[in-house]
Order: structure tokens, then C-alpha cells, then sequence
């Protein structure tokens, strides 16, 4: 093995800064909804683009995390100090060898859970303390999780729970009697919307990280390495040709 330092793009996932991935995938999601004329009824294509678009943005905020603890590893005395396991497999970072320093928040958040607003803002709050979720969008993000789970889990056939969650809200009409017999129908209105909105968050996840973590480590701007401290400006990165 031959011996280096990381270089910036070691930093995140892929080797491709975390804004620039997550906003090509959302592109490619657009361009396979619009790629299939619009359907009546029950839609399977758009069904599977809300899917995977709250799989990759899950993703995208796990790689982020990971990339700023590349970054600025002191931050894990912050995730140990608020009762985070910060364990990692030693045979793993010996294999990863010269990489473990831009690939030692990748294996600390391997096994985290960043589904749903409130664990994603906990881990964000943490290392950085930002709120990437307002409440108004984790309510929203919640109710996309809450239609996704409904078609992961029950092929979109409503429940007696889903519809509970769903009473005195926008489907104020369904009633008990539509439990196990009518199904959720996600069009492309409401994909386009959910898209929209995954690319503002990510979108202000980046800038926000960038800036704080910018911040954080001023004193060291001048006498960081500057592979790292490229990784650092890539890490604000956002490239989104639909926005």
C-alpha cells in the first residue's frame, strides 16, 4: 500500500461532494417521472421515486455527517460527550489504512439511524449546533415518511393507524371503512413537491454545515492542510440544475 495523505474528494462518500450526488440523483428523479406520460389511479412509477428520493436524502444526511467529522474529528468529543457511541471496528480502520482520517465518521455513522427530522436535527444539533428541520418542515418530512412507510409496509393499502394519523388533517373524509380496501394515491403533483422540497433542505443542509464548520475551526483556517481544507469549501457545494 502506498503511503498518502486524503485528498479532499476522500472526504465524502464516493469521492463526489454530498450536495453535487444528492442533487443529481433528485435530477434523475425528475427525469424518470417525466420521462412516463401521466397516469390515472394508482401510479407504481411515482410511488417508487417518493421511495427512493427519502432513501437517497436518508443517505445524503448520514454522508454529510460523515464528511464533516472528516473534516473537524475533534467534533466526536461533542457526539461522546451527549452519550453518542463513537466505537469503530479497529480491523476496519486498520484495512481502511491511510484513508481512516477522511473515512473515520463514515464508520462511526454506519450504524446510525438518521430516518426521520428529529434523529437527523440530534446529530446536527450535536456536532454543529444547527437545526438543519424547522418544525414546519419536519412536520411536512414527517408526512412523507408517514406515505412512504404506508408503501413499503403495506403495498399503500390504508390502515386503521395510517388513517388515524391522517384524521382532521387534508383527508378529513376518510373513515375507518377505508382500512385494508382503498389505497393512498401518490401522483406526480406531489412528487414534483416532495423533490422540491428535498432539494431546498439538502440544499440548505450543505451551506449551513459549511458556514458553521467554517467557523468552528477559524483559528485553523491558515494551518490546515489544504487537501482538507478544500474538502472543507467543497462541503458547501450545491449543485442543483432543476432549482
Amino acid at each position: 500500500m502506498v503511503n498518502r495523505q486524503p485528498l479532499s474528494l476522500d472526504y465524502f462518500s464516493s469521492g463526489v461532494p454530498t450536495g453535487a450526488s444528492f442533487a443529481q440523483v433528485l435530477e434523475d428523479l425528475r427525469n424518470i417521472a417525466a420521462s412516463s406520460g401521466p397516469r390515472q389511479g394508482i401510479d407504481r412509477l411515482s410511488e417508487l421515486i417518493l421511495i427512493g428520493a427519502l432513501s437517497y436524502f436518508e443517505a445524503f444526511c448520514k454522508d454529510t455527517a460523515s464528511a464533516i467529522v472528516g473534516i473537524a474529528p475533534e467534533l466526536i468529543s461533542r457526539l461522546k460527550a451527549s452519550n453518542n457511541d463513537t466505537s469503530i471496528d479497529s480491523l476496519k480502520a486498520i484495512e481502511l489504512g491511510d484513508i481512516l482520517p477522511a473515512k473515520v465518521g463514515s464508520l462511526i455513522f454506519e450504524t446510525y439511524d438518521f430516518g426521520n427530522a428529529r434523529k437527523i436535527n440530534a446529530v446536527y444539533q450535536c456536532l454543529l449546533k444547527i437545526t438543519p428541520f424547522s418544525k414546519v418542515e419536519s412536520a411536512y418530512h414527517d408526512e412523507l415518511l408517514r406515505d412512504r412507510n404506508l408503501i413499503v409496509h403495506h403495498g399503500s393499502v390504508f390502515t386503521t393507524r395510517y388513517l388515524d394519523q391522517i384524521r382532521d388533517k387534508d383527508n378529513a373524509e376518510r373513515n375507518v371503512s377505508d382500512a385494508f380496501w382503498n389505497s393512498l394515491v401518490v401522483d406526480r403533483e406531489r412528487v414534483s413537491k416532495a423533490i422540491g422540497f428535498l432539494s431546498e433542505l439538502s440544499k440548505k443542509i450543505v451551506k449551513a454545515s459549511q458556514k458553521a464548520l467554517e467557523s468552528h475551526l477559524a483559528e485553523k483556517l491558515d494551518t490546515m492542510d489544504p487537501e482538507r481544507r478544500t474538502a472543507l469549501d467543497l462541503l458547501g457545494w450545491w449543485d442543483g440544475h432543476g432549482d
